[in-house]
């Protein structure tokens, strides 16, 4: 009888740590969650899910926005990097990246570092008649093949770094064999030396990545660059690369 009290208290933690797992996560991009799809999520029945939020909600972790749906609660913004981080690119971005796009004819990607985890925020389509689908580019990658996750690696933290590879192991064949931890260090030490992450993707397309860093240095996330290879002579990275560096200096003054 002890044994189904203590292994039925263990389930029950798990299900709120998923409930705040999935709430934090949807809050970086959308305004709340509802009942039923924080249930769906969790494979729990709503009563239960009701429940199990009701008594976060009593304790601080979880919240409800003015239109009843579940968001996180005061005691995570000041826990929750990845949802501050996010509502300042989700801010900042759009415009920035509409305007690269019309400017430069290119597609864009911004993304973040969220429990360990490379996460799309925002995409935007090129306005040159052939342009790369970022969807389709991105499509089935493994996390160190991305040079938005290289490149983020490069200026995070020892310690994302640490949960990072927590949760996706080291590299190997995803990224020039690259099997033990100071293997690792030393590549992206080169990156942060660069300042961009570049890559030649199979079926013609060049990727490059760039750290969205704040005022402080602290990296944000990162801007993902994609084109057909055809299109990028040296001339037009030249180009292209120069208006960036403009924007990300810019950038980091707004952030």
């Amino acid at each position: 009888m002890q044994k189904k009290e203590e292994s039925g208290s263990v389930k029950s933690v798990l299900k709120a740590l998923g409930a705040l797992d999935f709430v934090l996560e949807q809050s970086m991009t959308r305004p709340g969650v509802g009942l039923s799809e924080i249930a769906a999520a969790l494979a729990i029945r709503p009563t239960t899910a009701r429940n199990i939020l009701k008594t976060m909600e009593q304790a601080g972790y979880i919240g409800r926005a003015g239109d009843r749906l579940y968001v996180p609660g005061p005691k995570c913004h000041g826990m929750s990097r990845g949802a501050r981080v996010s509502a300042r690119l989700m801010k900042v971005m759009p415009p920035v990246l509409e305007r690269l796009a019309a400017d430069l004819g290119e597609s864009f990607v911004v993304t973040t570092l969220f429990n360990g985890m490379r996460k799309v925020l925002l995409r935007q389509q090129g306005s040159s008649p052939i342009v790369v689908e970022t969807r389709n580019a991105e499509q089935d990658a493994m996390a160190y093949r991305l040079v938005t996750t290289r490149i983020m690696l490069a200026f995070t933290s020892e310690n994302e770094l640490d949960l990072f590879i927590g949760q996706n192991g080291l590299p190997g064949r995803e990224w020039d064999g690259i099997d033990s931890r100071d293997g690792l260090e030393a590549r992206l030490r080169q990156l942060k030396l660069a300042g961009y992450a570049e890559d030649e993707i199979p079926a013609g397309i060049y990727a490059a990545a760039f750290p969205l860093l704040d005022g402080t240095g602290m990296m944000l996330g990162a801007l993902g660059l994609f084109l057909p290879s055809f299109r990028l002579t040296a001339g037009e990275k030249s180009r292209i690369f120069a208006m960036l560096h403009e924007t990300l200096l810019t950038l980091q003054e707004r952030l």
